[in-house]
Parts: C-alpha cells; structure tokens; sequence
C-alpha cells in the first residue's frame, strides 16, 4: 500500500466494496485505488494504491467484505514512524491482509461459520458452563460474537475472555460512558464489540 492525497469528493467516482455493517468503508477509484472512509464524520481515513489487492479483487471470487480494519503498528525503537496494516473481514470469516509493502495474505477462521447475524442470542453458561447464578445470568451474547471468542480462546478459556469483557463493560458504565438506550462500542483488550441494554439482560455483539 502506497500512501496518496486524495479529495473526498472523489468518492463520487469510485465504487463501494464494504458491507453497510463496516464501521470504515472501503471504496476502490479505477483498478489499483483504495479509499477508506470514516462515514460518521465523513472523512477519509486513508487513500493508498495497492496493485496486490486490485488483483485479488480482480482475480479471486471475493466475498463481501463484512468488516474494514486499519491497524496502526509501531516499529522497531532504530526504526522511524509507524506501519500500517489493512485487515478485510470477509462474509466467510476470513480475513485478508494488506501490507505497506503490498504484501497480501489471507488466513483462514478457525470456525468457518458465515458471518452473518441471525438474530440468535444465547446464554454463556450453557454454552461454556459456570455458575448461572453469576453475572453470567445477565448476559446474551449473538452467535457471531460467540464465534469470534472460540477464534480466540485458548485451552477453553472462553469464561475467562467473557470475564474480561464483563468488567470491561463494567468499566465504562461506572465511568458514565454507556447510555441504557443506546448501543455501545466497547473497545477491550481482545475484541471491539458491543453492548446495550435490552430489559434485563445485557446483549453483547460484534
């Protein structure tokens, strides 16, 4: 990936490649010309060339990129600056990754689920067990939420990683962060997901 200057009003000419549940949106200007847009305060976040990803879209039966992630590294202390790192989530849970170099790969989820919302909520505790009596009795979590914790739980840790996010949520209720109304974004240690409020329990999703 290639760093340029673009206006925002090239937008217009350029085609929309991320689904509607992206947080960022990615938008490809002719073949090698990526756009990443941050829509609620309507600004360009990055705009890159990247002839390795404009032959992956070109040559690969892409699914719909479900999730736009640009992370920020920092280098090596005798090194200057920062890198920076595209990860596409697909529909399929597969995630393809860009780098500065345009050096391009994609790894394969560990649950190869689609991920898609279906709208089913489950219980932690019949899922992974612990106490029902606990916190555990507050919360539902989306199936897709609870796929990205079997990604990432080592040795069965599910419980412990669900705990971490419990007293992240915790966290940013005492602090005032979090409306009853309204659905918050929580960004924790291992995952971005979300919270709200819904009569007694406390749904978390992606």
């Amino acid at each position: 990936m290639k760093e340029i200057n673009i206006a925002i009003s090239r937008l217009n000419e350029a085609t929309l490649l991320s689904h509607r549940i992206s947080k960022l949106e990615l938008y490809q200007l002719g073949k090698v010309t990526f756009i990443i847009r941050e829509p609620v305060d309507d600004k360009i976040v990055y705009a890159f060339t990247s002839p390795a990803l404009g032959r992956f879209l070109t040559t690969s039966q892409t699914s719909d990129i479900r999730e736009v992630q640009l992370v920020v590294e920092e280098t090596m202390p005798d090194l200057d600056g920062r890198n920076k790192l595209l990860k596409l989530t697909l529909s399929t849970r597969e995630i393809v990754s860009i780098d500065e170099d345009d050096f391009i790969c994609k790894s394969q989820p560990l649950h190869p689920r689609p991920l898609e919302y279906t709208g089913r909520l489950l219980t932690p505790y019949q899922l992974w067990g612990g106490d029902p009596l606990s916190y555990l009795s507050l919360i539902l979590v989306s199936d897709r939420l609870v796929d990205s914790i079997e990604d990432i739980a080592l040795d069965g840790n599910q419980l412990e990683l669900l705990d971490v996010m419990w007293r992240e949520y915790q966290r940013d209720l005492k602090a005032g962060r979090i409306s009853l109304k309204e659905r918050h974004i929580i960004y924790g240690e291992f995952l971005e997901f979300t919270a709200k409020r819904i009569g007694g329990f406390v749904v978390l999703d992606l």
